[in-house]
């Protein structure tokens, strides 16, 4: 394939109002309660290690003489399964509309990276103020399920409900965005080298 001559691109933004682009962030789940829930339940259940249950396709599972399996697993089980009952339909994608470049480095500017921060260095891999971002994540919110937010949607209740373990996963996807550099392959041979850790 040709490459693009300066006039095709001329001829491209002319027909086409320049878009930025976007990132989805799975997953996200808006009941904290439920949530809260099942990471204690799991925690729980971790404890109490794997079901010690002897079936007939492994009748020798090790456990102590006359002791069945542990009934609290199970109980535990039922719970955790209730819990992800519950967070299902109150769980969905957030879309973030990634803007201005220019913008980006003035505002990175003016909220730069607080020395030997661990918030800093793990969500934005030290570029920039990770407290600051996550109170700004307004600008880059735009759509809960593919609906539109509304004026108020983020900062009146959406930004409340939100994890911060949510939240830090969007600041990430944010910052690589920007800082993200990505080649593209010359050919499809060359596709599993296409992203590029280096930042801009």
């Amino acid at each position: 394939m040709s490459k693009s001559t300066l006039a095709d691109l001329r001829a491209q933004v002319a027909k086409k109002p320049t878009s930025y682009p976007t990132r989805v962030l799975p997953d996200v789940c808006l009941d904290q309660e439920a949530t809260a829930n099942v990471q204690r339940l799991m925690a729980e259940r971790a404890e109490l290690g794997p079901a010690q249950v002897a079936t007939a396709e492994s009748p020798d599972v090790p456990r102590k003489l006359g002791e069945g399996p542990n009934a609290r697993i199970a109980e535990l089980d039922a719970e955790i399964e209730s819990c992800w009952e519950q967070m299902r339909p109150n769980s969905g994608e957030l879309l973030l509309m990634i803007g201005d470049s220019g913008a980006w480095l003035r505002w990175k500017d003016d909220h730069p990276a607080r020395k030997d921060n661990q918030s800093d260095d793990l969500l934005t891999f030290g570029v920039c103020n990770a407290t600051d971002l996550v109170a700004d994540l307004g600008r880059y919110v735009k759509a809960w399920n593919g609906e539109e937010l509304g004026p108020d949607d983020w900062s009146g209740w959406m930004s409340k409900r939100m994890s911060h373990a949510d939240q830090g996963a969007a600041v990430r996807l944010i910052v690589g965005a920007y800082e993200n550099r990505l080649s593209v392959p010359k050919s499809r041979a060359d596709l599993s080298t296409t992203v590029s850790d280096e930042t801009a």
